[in-house]
């Protein structure tokens, strides 16, 4: 075969909802962008070959949910009514997967989750069709209970986003926390367009707590991360494996150094 023999056959169609644009734009972009190299790296190769002896192209369908829950179930509905896809990646928010379950489910599509909410997939039973990436919240909130355990950080200040991805993680920490031996002194919770995070932070550090976690992405991540810096609390202070990209250091610049995350190896 030779490159883009596959042309001229009947097309792989794979659905995409990614945010981005809006708050969630920091994961949304290079989900995108990832996806984009990776059609034209299987197209440039031949395509997929099919059941039918033949290679056929691969065609992803990308469209941009905004970071919103109704643009979510609309872009889903869309990809598989019109477009037929034959399965969907994304979305890149807790909630905005959580929204779309009930359309894939009932559609019987496919749909690999770019969010990390334990409740995406679980029960099992209730979730035949849905699939995700990260890991779960309630793993990544367990290593870094472990961690802070050993390292006698036992009282611990907290701060989420307050919609699903921050919430479902609070939830977790809370189940968590206890029987590592750890008590939350103050919790506080953002807006998720919030720019200024310095009162719930001033009451946070009025706690005097030995370390601090905050569960939230970019860019509200980094402006928590910048606000704590400014007001030179000394205590640690760790945040999920929604940090895990570019746009968290170049939005919190030097305020990032010492910042302590769980993660997969992918993302280092």
């Amino acid at each position: 075969w030779l490159p883009g023999a596959a042309s001229s056959q009947e097309p792989y169609k794979i659905g995409a909802i990614f945010s981005i644009t809006g708050p969630g734009s920091s994961l949304g972009i290079p989900e995108r962008d990832t996806a984009q190299m990776l059609e034209a790296e299987v197209n440039v190769k031949g395509g997929i070959m099919g059941p039918d002896g033949k290679r056929h192209p691969v065609k992803i369908i990308i469209y941009d949910d905004a970071s919103d829950e109704t643009k979510a179930v609309l872009a889903a509905k869309k990809l598989i009514e019109e477009d037929r896809v034959a399965a969907i990646v994304g979305t890149t928010l807790s909630g905005t997967s959580l929204a779309i379950l009930d359309t894939v489910q009932k559609a019987q599509v496919p749909l690999i989750s770019c969010a990390a909410a334990i409740k995406i997939v679980e029960p099992a039973a209730e979730r035949k069709w849905v699939f995700k990436t990260p890991q779960s919240d309630f793993l990544i909130i367990g290593v870094l209970v472990d961690h802070l355990k050993s390292r006698g950080l036992t009282r611990v200040g907290w701060l989420h986003v307050d919609y699903a991805f921050g919430d479902l993680g609070w939830i977790e920490f809370q189940k968590a926390a206890p029987r590592a031996g750890l008590q939350v002194v103050a919790s506080e919770k953002f807006g998720q367009r919030d720019v200024d995070m310095t009162p719930q932070l001033t009451r946070v550090k009025a706690a005097n707590p030995q370390a601090v976690v905050v569960w939230s992405i970019p860019p509200s991540a980094s402006l928590v991360t910048k606000n704590y810096s400014d007001l030179g609390i000394a205590a640690p202070l760790f945040q999920s494996h929604g940090v895990g990209n570019r746009r968290y250091i170049e939005l919190a610049g030097p305020a990032a150094n010492g910042v302590v995350f769980p993660a997969g190896k992918l993302l280092v």
